[in-house]
């Protein structure tokens, strides 16, 4: 006949970790966000013509102007007023000042002048 079992001993240590399990399958895509806010009005953008030292241009977040300068074959290079510029408004400042205006687009389509005309 067997005796009484004995207490319980201390468990042992813990194993190592194994080693990591294969990458599961893509998910199912998740559902569409919400759409977002109403984003702010952007600025006016009147188109100035051709650019003149002589002239105030303005360049903030209520108005933006569009010039050109013009190459001696006739090429225009068009460009807008910052509306982050040191000045809001300003004269005597180039085109080709990177803090005043932005070179933009090879053309430039005045589209409510040219619905006019039509």
């Amino acid at each position: 006949e067997a005796g009484a079992a004995g207490e319980a001993g201390d468990p042992g240590k813990s194993g190592e970790a194994g080693e990591p399990g294969e990458s599961g399958e893509p998910g199912e895509p998740g559902e569409p966000g919400a759409p977002g806010a109403q984003g702010l009005q952007g600025p006016a953008t009147p188109f100035r013509g051709l650019y003149g030292s002589n002239k105030t241009y303005y360049g903030n977040t209520s108005r933006t102007d569009i010039v050109y300068l013009q190459d001696s074959y006739g090429n225009k290079t068009f460009y807008r007023a910052r509306t982050d510029a040191p000045e809001s408004s300003f004269y005597g400042v180039s085109p080709t000042n990177t803090n005043y205006w932005v070179q933009f687009g090879a053309h430039y389509d005045n589209v409510a002048t040219d619905l006019l005309l039509q």
